[in-house]
């Protein structure tokens, strides 16, 4: 009966154990693959990121709403996004909370523009 306890707790412990690794190894908004969403800018533009890599962008006090795509790399792993905008396949960038206008800034982590997902 003693044995059937230690394993008990054992068990419970190692449950408990990846539980907890599992919870710890969600990604939160804006990592690597998981990006989808919507999101505004410190500056009060709205972002929408779609499962289909569908994009709406709609500028702070402008009734317009364009819509683009996005992406994150073709398996999907990428540590950033690319939104498109105005022709160019890449005009923004999000990474780490932050949106940039170019990934030279995006890559040293300056003038980054903070977002706040919905």
């Amino acid at each position: 009966m003693k044995g059937l306890k230690i394993n008990g707790l054992f068990g419970a412990a190692l449950l408990s154990a990846a539980l907890l690794l599992t919870a710890c190894n969600s990604k939160p908004k804006g990592t690597a693959g998981n990006f989808k969403g919507e999101f505004v800018t410190a500056f009060g533009d709205r972002f929408v990121l779609n499962d289909d890599y569908s994009a709406e962008i709609q500028f702070d006090k402008q009734d317009t709403v364009f819509h683009t795509s996005w992406g994150d790399g073709p398996d999907h792993d990428r540590a950033y996004a690319n939104i498109g905008f105005n022709g160019n396949s890449a005009y923004f960038y999000v990474r780490d909370g932050k949106l940039y206008y170019h990934k030279g800034e995006m890559e040293q982590g300056k003038n980054g523009v903070d977002l706040q997902y919905k």
